[in-house]
């Protein structure tokens, strides 16, 4: 049951890290109404997200309708360094509407992403500079080292990969959109 119910978990942590509980409780503990109020949210609902992350160690609740940080919810924080904030985001948001089609890929090998949102990956968030910037900010933590290349660095990668590099967009997010094809 519990993986079947996985996504309960998922879900509530993205809707904490999208609403920035974390940063509110970066000062200490404060009552749910407090936190709705600041995150224009209804209280109730937002004191059941907050006890069932509590229950799985994501937030305390310190005497009954207020909350504190744990250390992962400490993680969620948007002034941190390697914070996961972005990284819980993109998965709550574009990765988890993609990965509920996944039964499209499965009968026509074609791209769940492409087929939700119409378009490629890098062509979606070079269209929604917002979410671009958050895929962005996420592969840094993901991938730390990681940074814009020269446009001969992404040919030889490309090649490397057996790809032809076909145009590099920039973006306002900082770093561009790299299109290529199979070769």
């Amino acid at each position: 049951m519990q993986m079947a119910t996985g996504y309960w978990v998922s879900q509530s942590l993205y809707a904490a890290a999208k609403l920035g509980i974390a940063d509110l409780l970066k000062d200490g503990s404060k009552s749910c109404d407090e936190l709705a109020t600041a995150t224009a949210v209804k209280a109730r609902p937002l004191y059941r997200l907050l006890r069932g992350l509590a229950s799985v160690g994501v937030f305390s609740e310190t005497e009954p309708g207020y909350f504190t940080l744990t250390p992962l919810a400490a993680c969620l924080q948007s002034d941190i360094s390697d914070s996961m904030r972005a990284v819980v985001t993109i998965l709550g948001e574009e990765e988890y509407r993609a990965w509920g089609d996944i039964l499209y890929t499965l009968r026509t090998g074609g791209s769940a992403f492409e087929h939700v949102y119409k378009m490629p990956l890098y062509q979606h968030h070079a269209q929604k500079p917002d979410q671009g910037k958050m895929f962005n900010e996420a592969m840094m933590v993901l991938f730390p080292g990681a940074c814009e290349r020269t446009e001969v660095e992404y040919r030889s990668l490309f090649e490397a990969c057996g790809f032809h590099l076909n145009k590099i967009y920039p973006t306002r997010a900082g770093t561009s959109v790299i299109e290529g094809i199979r070769v």
